[in-house]
């Protein structure tokens, strides 16, 4: 029988606006609006009928709709387009598709502070580097002090190709945030004639401290077996 459960919130809160909505049956729903943006955590408890009970502590992160002030390919024709057009503050939404060559790769923050943002996460949105040995591309560069505020989030990043960092190179005290972001199939290769490694398949930080979160890595290399997905040299720690 799915009689006689009972849930309840015995530590933390919910978000304001939210309630757990499941007497009576061994499933719970969370339901409502939340009014308040923030991170939460709280603990449930499950208890049958005849007085087992059992815990989960769980969290909920809760962000602000951001509304895009700019949007690829709608208002500018590719994302190095929109991020030169962009003032600090500016959220840029980039619509479903796959971005390839020039404007959508080696793509430079210019020390702006915005949110580069995929309309519908990183399954719909991908940078093709379309990188290789006779053709050295990355996908984004920041190397002008971006702060946290610089954000880059929602894309799947593929076929990188370059010495230091595949996908993404974070240097000269940069730290952006990146995060919910797929890098799939980026290669930092060694060059062995000019003796520069290949170090940082995905992101390679160099005096530089990003905050990397929430970010999936598969099938990325590092010719010189330093950080296949991220290397971080010269005092840098991703967070």
């Amino acid at each position: 029988s799915t009689q006689g459960y009972q849930w309840a919130v015995v530590s933390g809160t919910l978000p304001p606006g939210l309630s757990l909505d499941a007497q009576g049956t061994p499933s719970a729903s969370i339901q409502g609006v939340p009014t308040q943006e923030g991170t939460y955590a709280f603990r449930v408890q499950l208890t049958d009928s005849v007085g087992n009970a059992a815990e989960q502590d769980l969290s909920l992160w809760v962000r602000p709709v951001l509304t895009p002030t700019l949007r690829v390919p709608q208002d500018q024709p590719t994302i190095q387009a929109a991020i030169d057009a962009a003032v600090n503050g500016d959220i840029l939404e980039v619509a479903d598709g796959t971005y390839s060559g020039p404007g959508n790769r080696d793509i430079d923050f210019k020390s702006k502070q915005i949110v580069l943002k995929s309309a519908n996460g990183a399954a719909f949105t991908t940078i093709d580097c379309e990188g290789g040995p006779d053709s050295f591309h990355r996908a984004f560069l920041f190397k002008s002090g971006e702060g946290r505020a610089a954000v880059l989030e929602g894309f799947t990043i593929v076929n990188g190709y370059y010495e230091k960092g595949g996908a993404v190179l974070c240097k000269g005290g940069a730290s952006p945030t990146l995060r919910n972001n797929s890098f799939s199939d980026n290669t930092a290769v060694e060059l062995v004639l000019s003796g520069r490694t290949g170090d940082g398949g995905a992101i390679y930080c160099d005096g530089a401290s990003p905050a990397i979160w929430r970010n999936r890595f598969v099938g990325n290399i590092a010719t010189s077996d330093a950080g296949g997905a991220i290397e971080y040299v010269s005092g840098s720690h991703a967070l």
